[in-house]
Order: structure tokens, then C-alpha cells, then sequence
């Protein structure tokens, strides 16, 4: 995943916490716009969790590489594509973003 944002100039950071919340990793596709990723979520699709007063989506931890620990560049953008959907306000399951 890291590499693939470094490819397409999207800040990647590494585990941390928000609130009680601990995630695995967070990507900040552009100013105001980014996304907590967090084995705490099950399934495929994204948890609203007010912290702070105000609403955060947290993403299931869909980084799950094969091929030497590195996902396609493929998957990489259709992960993307479905963090923008759901922040645009369009929440939805991965694979229902298309």
C-alpha cells in the first residue's frame, strides 16, 4: 500500500490512534480528505464513529497482500476509488463502488 502512495503522491502513515480508536494505517489523499483504516472493522464496508465531535469513517483493513506483501497496483486504486466514493458521502460496500 505504501508504495502505491508514494506512487501517486498520497500520504501514507503508519499505525496510530484517534480518540479510542486505534488504526492500522491512515492515507490522506488531499487536504481535509483522508482515511483511517482499523482491523477493529469487519466486513467491507466502513464504520461512522463520532470522535471528538464529529462523525469519521473508519475502513476495514482491506490491505491484505499477496504476492510478497504487496498488493496491485489495480486493487491499490480500486481502494482508492472506493475510500472517495464513501467520503463523497456515498457509503458503500468494496466492489459496490464501481
Amino acid at each position: 500500500m505504501k508504495q502505491w502512495c508514494m506512487h501517486y503522491n498520497i500520504n501514507w502513515l503508519s499505525q496510530g490512534s484517534i480518540g479510542k480508536i486505534r488504526y492500522d494505517w491512515k492515507i490522506v489523499i488531499e487536504k481535509g480528505k483522508s482515511a483511517i483504516f482499523s482491523s477493529i472493522i469487519d466486513g467491507n464496508i466502513p464504520v461512522a464513529h463520532k470522535i471528538n465531535k464529529r462523525e469519521i469513517l473508519i475502513f476495514p483493513n482491506l490491505n491484505k497482500p499477496k504476492n510478497n506483501g504487496k498488493i496491485s497496483e489495480t486493487k491499490f486504486r480500486s481502494i482508492i476509488d472506493w475510500v472517495n466514493t464513501c467520503l463523497d458521502g456515498n457509503i458503500c460496500e468494496y466492489g459496490d463502488h464501481n
